[in-house]
């Protein structure tokens, strides 16, 4: 078993032991920080450890859910937040970047592959409008971007259940699936059959190992 995932099975196990008030408190607490990309990550995770330990001991003594967090869980939230140590203003741009590497590499070297994999045996390679391609990807990262930040911001207000966060996500979900779809209702007949299907793998090995590297060093720890 990896220290990851026996780490979580304790959490989970000291979350069960908690009351449903106290549960409800902690995870709300628990949202508003781990979804804020101002702190730094470990040092979250440190403090919300220490939380949930103080807690069960607080709620074994008899300590209501009030007296330990107080009349708002956000006000308590915005107090640790001025005590955490940020991350750089610049620290949400790496995530952009993972998503937009991300995206590329998934794109690029699946398709590569098929198309090559399509001129072996027959001799053509699939027909793609590029230019209606490109404009669709860049879409479809602004539109993955945008689904991210919103998608945190509603997980760490709690509200991403709520209606207005269907109404927010839903919309994006879908045009980012009309995107992919939408290189071969139109313009399917306005193709260019280069580059080859083995060079659109190698141009898409750089942005996975970019992609790779970010993720690594700059948003997992």
């Amino acid at each position: 078993m990896s220290k990851l995932n026996e780490m979580d099975i304790i959490y989970q196990r000291k979350l069960k032991q908690l009351t449903l008030n106290n549960k409800e408190a902690f995870l709300k607490v628990r949202n508003e920080l781990k979804m804020d990309f101002k702190l730094q990550e470990r040092e979250v995770d440190n403090i919300l450890s220490d939380i949930l330990d103080h807690l069960i001991d607080a709620q074994n003594d008899g300590v209501t859910t009030q007296e330990f967090f107080g009349n708002d869980t956000k006000q308590f939230s915005k107090d640790l937040f001025e005590e955490l140590p940020k991350n750089k203003f610049t620290h949400p741009l790496w995530y952009i970047l993972f998503t937009s590497t991300l995206t590329i590499a998934a794109i690029l070297i699946p398709f590569g592959f098929l198309s090559q994999l399509k001129y072996w045996i027959t001799g053509s390679y699939v027909p793609v409008n590029y230019n209606l391609s490109l404009i669709s990807i860049s879409l479809f990262i602004v539109l993955l971007t945008l689904a991210i930040f919103i998608t945190i911001h509603l997980m760490k207000n709690n509200t991403f259940s709520s209606n207005r966060g269907k109404t927010l996500t839903l919309p994006i979900y879908f045009l980012m699936i009309f995107l992919p779809i939408s290189i071969y209702l139109f313009g399917y007949d306005k193709n260019l059959s280069e580059p080859t299907g083995y060079i659109l793998v190698l141009l898409g090995i750089p942005f996975l190992i970019t992609c790779i590297f970010t993720y690594k060093k700059k948003i997992s720890y």
